[in-house]
């Protein structure tokens, strides 16, 4: 199977667990140094996945894969190396995510740098 049928595989996967999957470019300047290729978020209340569809195929699935770790399939058939995939991604779930920060406290980094003051040095 190559990848974009995995990817495929993974997104339908998604849909039948009543998540719909966007695939959008992603805007450089909102994320700014991060590495951000998706992730799942809420969306008027609903459950969305997010990918960025500039990210290559690879990040896309590991994306989806990793999303999909989240969710207890053990009564969802699963081609076998669709389910050694997410549990591959599973094994790296204890790893840190990034902090998220409400919209009322976040701030551009200029912004953040103007309000600094210089340190001193005594």
């Amino acid at each position: 199977m190559d990848l974009p049928q995995v990817y495929e595989q993974l997104e339908a996967l998604l849909f039948r667990l009543g998540i719909p999957v966007r695939c959008e470019p992603f805007d450089a300047r909102l994320f700014g140094d991060l590495n951000v290729q998706g992730g799942l978020c809420k969306l008027r209340g609903s459950n969305v996945v997010v990918v960025d569809s500039r990210a290559p195929v690879a990040d896309r699935v590991g994306v989806l894969a990793q999303i999909l770790a989240s969710f207890d399939l053990e009564g969802v058939y699963l081609p076998p190396q669709i389910r050694d995939l997410i549990a591959a991604h599973a094994a790296q779930m204890d790893a840190p995510l990034a902090e998220v920060i409400p919209f009322d406290r976040a701030r551009t980094r200029s912004a953040q740098r103007d309000d600094e003051e210089p340190d001193e040095e005594a």
